[in-house]
């Protein structure tokens, strides 16, 4: 169960809503894997900037995150799509997709650096995923 997932559930569990989180792989990402392979892509590069930062990310910054993160037993993360909707007793629904639609499941390339075109076509294919 996502952590965020776990706290709406505690949060909400006495009101009339609906949350349905759809993820948009076919399982949880490993974090560490990820930390590999976004210090490859991204981290390494002389003067790299962090999205929205004047100051490049410290080795320290990175390493207490980590730190922290590990501490509360993080150990995967989920991309998905999560709805609220207005209903007659709460309600909650999980799915996961049988193939990734999130085929880049690392964080390669972070997302703020995609073009718009780019960022266009990835909420298309979005749109054309059937309901779930």
């Amino acid at each position: 169960m996502p952590a965020s997932m776990d706290y709406l559930k505690r949060k909400w569990k006495n009101n009339k809503i609906k949350i349905i989180f759809n993820s948009l792989t076919s399982s949880p990402v490993s974090l560490e894997k990820s930390f590999e392979i976004y210090a490859r892509y991204n981290l390494k590069q002389p003067q790299f900037k962090t999205p929205l930062s004047c100051t490049p990310i410290t080795k320290k910054e990175e390493q207490e995150w980590h730190k922290w993160l590990n501490e509360r037993g993080y150990t995967h993360f989920y991309y998905a799509h999560v709805e609220a909707q207005s209903s007659n007793k709460f309600e909650f629904k999980i799915s996961f997709p049988k193939k990734d639609i999130r085929t880049d499941r690392y964080l390669t390339k972070y997302w703020l650096w995609m073009s718009y075109p780019t960022i266009l076509k990835q909420l298309k294919k979005c749109e054309s995923l059937p309901p779930s």
